[in-house]
């Protein structure tokens, strides 16, 4: 058997499919007609297409699978069609480092763009493809990482599942084994970085001996407003070929076939020499001691036929060892040197070759193994730094500053280099050089500091190397950098009330960016503006116009936007949330004239104008949700003042996004300011105001005035609409 379980395992047949964030491709209804109220009901009909979180392949008002019963009946077993109670949770062990360990196999790049799963109710599976670099192999621990919207659960029951390549051209086939887990600790999208689960599968005794085998997650996302997805990788390092299988054909296809952009989901497996191997030794692998050994400890994964054990069969440095210890049914042993084959400072190999000995009683020869540790009479580390841990870099920030870390004993300049140093806790702060001087006992590095305030700098064990290629010790110190901090708004509440537009400015519709000159010049973090861009989705664009997209809210600092690919920088945040201004939506029954819109007006006399920029829209999740805001922007504030006045907000039924408000400069350097980023079912605060304000511990230099780029009147791709439920 070519994959193979030593055991048997109840599997239940979860057939479900993780799709992060939501790809609409849900399966609505007829509409209603003209006079019915506006609230649709799922269909009964079953899915066949895996969903994601970004809902960008489908419009929003098409794709209604209509596979008459009969047929999905005809492809679908019962298990199948109707889902089965989800099986209890075994306790499984975890905890390995899911970017480290040893044997773990990564196909994704560490960044999170979307992520995958079936309609809920039905059995969805997904899985990656692992290949062993040689035979045979075994798998035994599995990493997960999902990803959820707001208003999804936090913990999600999915079983891990490997099944063998023997399908149709190599697809997914024999299924090998299933462990029920639980996924804790789940993030809402689109948090760039993973949450690790780990899972020991080892019971499950999974042994490759040629080929390849598939391993993920199945599980049924268990209502509409509760889904978890597994999360994906768009742009990874390299590809999973990942499959999901089909409820209604009984088929596996390829993930590919609906998402052209995925690389790899968030799957990662760690993979083992089955059979007789090193498993440990002492002196450990990589570690380093400061005597010279002559006795090694050795332990294998089964127990050795004593016959074919010899002293020979363990080398180090290519010296072999004289006698060996061995007591037959154990998997330990001990190689005994007369004299220690360890001799000068530095890396020392350890050797077995390949076939040396054999297991007892199968026979399966010994997997070769390598391994190296370090002979050091005295560790490097760092002695003192200049300027001293604690103290300060003396010219005021922004600069260039030399940093000198004294060592204990002289380095290899050939392992020095700039990377070995990073810095924390300032924001943009870079090295941007290294030298060695002082007999090699000083590293020299260079850095440009943007800012006053606090600085970390850390050496990581292992950076840098003696003259002998031994490894350094950790370092960390803080220090104190002079000048002002990052320029950051603080904010103030307040009980204004919104001011009226009564301009409009022609945003009528969903995901648009509408240019609007503004009566005055208004600097946001120092630049000057004379117009911006106004979004349908509650933002002011100062530099990027960052829709069609920008319905995918994320918590501060945000990340760039996935479809547009720019940051969102330089952007005032009254209330970013997806919603829609087209003008006669049911909620703008709610507003003047019963239209939705963005209105502007102004108030106050020249040079103390205030521009105010009115939202009433609707949330795209529910049509009938009125929202009302406002940004107030003033003319020659000295302290950059701008107002965020909160209205009406109409809770809705169900809301995927969250809603977020503040301003970020730039967000990569920790230029921001959040003053909420809330889920639903928490509502946002609403009947209040907030004042912000940024106030430069020096004066500014005279900085240009920036013009926006109008965005382009572009037609977004629609999306496919959920159906409310009554409201009562």
């Amino acid at each position: 058997m070519k994959k193979q379980r030593k055991h048997s395992v109840n599997a239940y047949v979860l057939r479900a499919a993780f799709v992060l964030l939501t790809l609409a491709l849900a399966l609505w209804v007829a509409p209603f007609a003209p006079g019915q109220q506006r609230h649709r009901e799922f269909s009964k009909r079953t899915l066949t297409f895996p969903r994601s979180l970004l809902e960008r392949q489908q419009p929003k008002n098409q794709q209604v699978q209509t596979i008459p019963d009969s047929v999905k009946d005809r492809h679908q077993s019962p298990k199948q069609a109707v889902p089965r109670p989800a099986p209890p949770i075994q306790e499984v062990p975890s905890g390995i480092d899911c970017d480290n360990a040893p044997g773990i196999v990564i196909h994704d790049d560490g960044t999170v763009e979307t992520g995958y799963q079936s309609a809920p109710g039905i059995l969805g599976i997904f899985v990656d493809k692992f290949a062993p670099a040689s035979y045979p192999s075994t798998y035994t621990s599995v990493c997960l990482a999902f990803m959820r919207l707001c208003g999804g659960t936090t913990s999600e029951r999915v079983e891990v599942v490997v099944f063998d390549d023997d399908g149709p051209g190599g697809s997914p086939g024999t299924e090998l084994g299933a462990m029920p887990v639980t996924i804790d600790n789940i993030p809402i999208f689109p948090d760039p970085t993973p949450v690790w689960n780990s899972f020991d599968i080892s019971s499950l005794n999974i042994v490759v001996n040629d080929g390849s085998v598939y391993i993920g997650a199945r599980w049924t996302p268990p209502s509409f407003f509760d889904r978890a997805y597994l999360a994906s990788d768009e742009n990874g390092r390299g590809s999973g070929d990942g499959y999901y299988f089909d409820n209604v054909s009984n088929v596996w296809t390829p993930i590919g076939n609906f998402f052209p952009q995925y690389r790899a989901m968030f799957v990662r497996a760690v993979e083992q020499l089955g059979g007789l191997a090193v498993v440990n030794t002492d002196p450990a692998v990589g570690s380093v001691v400061s005597t010279q050994p002559a006795d090694f400890v050795v332990d294998v994964r089964e127990p050795v036929q004593p016959d074919t054990l010899q002293a020979s069969d363990f080398t180090v440095n290519g010296t072999a060892a004289n006698s060996v210890d061995y007591t037959p049914g154990t998997t330990t042993m001990t190689f005994h040197f007369a004299t220690t084959p360890v001799v000068t400072q530095g890396a020392q190999t350890m050797h077995i070759a390949q076939g040396a000995f054999l297991s007892d009683p199968s026979g399966d020869p010994v997997h070769a193994f390598n391994g190296t540790f370090y002979y050091d009479t005295l560790l490097l580390q760092m002695d003192s730094t200049v300027p001293p841990v604690g103290g300060s870099f003396s010219s005021p920030a922004p600069g260039t500053y030399q940093y000198d870390v004294n060592w204990n004993k002289a380095v290899d300049p050939a392992s020095v280099q700039t990377s070995d140093l990073t810095l924390s806790g300032n924001p943009g702060a870079t090295v941007t050089g290294v030298s060695v001087i002082n007999d090699n006992m000083t590293t020299r590095f260079m850095l440009n500091i943007q800012f006053g305030g606090s600085l970390t700098a850390s050496l990581a064990a292992g950076a840098i190397t003696d003259q002998f290629g031994n490894p350094n010790n950790a370092f960390s110190g803080n220090y104190t950098v002079q000048g002002c901090p990052p320029n950051q708004y603080v904010i103030t509440q307040g009980n204004d009330t919104i001011v009226p537009g009564d301009t409009n400015i022609g945003s009528n519709c969903d995901e648009c960016d509408t240019f609007v000159p503004l009566p005055f010049n208004f600097q946001l973090y120092g630049t000057t503006y004379n117009g911006v861009n106004v979004t349908s989705n509650g933002r002011l664009d100062f530099v990027n116009a960052n829709e069609p997209g920008g319905f995918i809210t994320a918590c501060l600092p945000s990340p760039p936007s996935y479809f547009t690919g720019v940051p969102y920088d330089n952007t005032i945040f009254p209330l970013w949330q997806d919603m829609r201004t087209d003008a006669t939506l049911d909620g703008c029954a709610n507003f003047p004239g019963a239209t939705c819109g963005i209105f502007t007006s102004v108030t106050g006399s020249a040079p103390n104008r205030i521009f105010n920029i009115e939202w009433r829209t609707v949330l795209y999740w529910d049509d009938t949700a009125p929202q009302n805001f406002e940004v107030r922007l003033y003319e020659n504030d000295p302290n950059r003042r701008f107002d965020v006045v909160f209205g009406t907000l109409t809770p809705p039924f169900f809301a995927e996004r969250a809603w977020v408000s503040g301003v970020q400069g730039e967000g990569n350097l920790g230029i921001y300011t959040e003053d909420f980023c809330v889920c639903w079912p928490d509502p946002p605060p609403q009947n209040q105001s907030r004042t912000y304000t940024l106030t430069p511990c020096a004066t500014p230099s005279p900085t240009p005035t920036a013009t926006p780029t109008p965005a382009p009147r572009v037609t977004p791709t629609p999306r496919a609409r959920p159906n409310p439920r009554p409201r009562p």
